[in-house]
């Protein structure tokens, strides 16, 4: 009976070392860490894990917000935590190893800080990606170096975000400095152009205005007991200059299309029968 037992012990154990093996020699990360909050309140949050946007996995932490979880190398994750109490979190993963590095396990030990709902910051956003000088994954809030984007497999549809200190050499740096140069040197001449045109403008919108104030400067000869006839929109002018010698005598009858009218003699407001008897003075009369 004991042989049976024996050899199916050492099967097993062969099966637990080839499969081991087979660990070691396809590689993973291994990423675990605590779910915090600044509010220091604990919680069992929900961890999906997804893989070229499908899901991978799903599960939930620990009640003091303890997890971990296998991923493969050479290949980009996204890690959503969904809270109840506190703001959700989105880490960008990057499995991707340099050129030359040997495969195998590799561990990385990250907290993730949700900020409260009542924050008025964002939910936090983190990555991971693999440092060639600490030669280990790391978990930062800025983005990843181009590094690890050019280590990917090029079957690979998902991008590694951009390092925003990415450092450039000598030929690009000549070249960024000629192309920031040459678009500060065409930003001047449009507002140079815009300038300009704005100058025109206002000069023309000024000689205009000067034309038509010398226009409403020029007086009209005035002549003598002749009714001169006005009409806009809202009323119509009847204006007559009575001449009774060196004495002028200038008559105004304003009648508005509600039905109002008015009289003036001289500026001033009069009557409609002071205004008549003036008019038929020199036998003329508004109407």
């Amino acid at each position: 009976m004991r042989k049976p037992f024996a050899c199916l012990f050492i099967l097993l154990l062969v099966l637990f070392q080839a499969n081991e093996a087979f660990c070691v020699n396809k590689g993973f990360l291994f990423f675990s860490g605590k779910v915090s909050s600044s509010d220091k309140i604990t919680e069992q949050v929900t961890i999906r894990v997804l893989k070229q946007n499908q899901e991978v996995t799903s599960f939930n932490t620990r009640p003091d917000g303890v997890f971990s979880v296998y991923l493969d190398l050479h290949s980009s994750y996204e890690i959503r935590v969904t809270s109840s109490m506190h703001r959700d979190a989105l880490i960008r993963l990057s499995t991707a190893l340099p050129s030359g590095t040997d495969q195998g396990k590799f561990e990385l030990a990250g907290d993730i800080a949700l900020p409260k709902k009542s924050d008025k910051q964002t939910g936090y956003v983190g990555y991971v990606w693999f440092s060639r000088q600490e030669k280990k994954f790391i978990l930062s809030s800025q983005n990843a170096p181009q590094v690890a984007e050019s280590s990917q497999p090029k079957h690979s549809t998902a991008k590694t975000p951009q390092d925003p200190g990415k450092i450039y050499n000598s030929g690009e740096k000549n070249a960024l400095a000629v192309q920031s140069e040459s678009e500060k040197l065409r930003q001047e001449q449009i507002r140079n152009h815009q300038s300009v045109k704005a100058e025109a403008g206002s000069a023309l919108l000024k000689t205009i205005a000067e034309s038509e104030k010398k226009k409403k400067n020029i007086q009209q000869p005035e002549v003598c007991n002749e009714e001169k006839k006005e009409e806009d929109k809202y009323k119509k002018v009847t204006s007559i200059l009575v001449c009774d010698g060196a004495i002028k005598t200038r008559l105004r009858r304003v009648e508005y299309t509600w039905g109002s009218i008015y009289y003036y003699k001289n500026g001033e407001q009069v009557s409609e029968k002071e205004f008549e008897k003036l008019a038929s003075k020199q036998k003329l009369s508004a109407k």
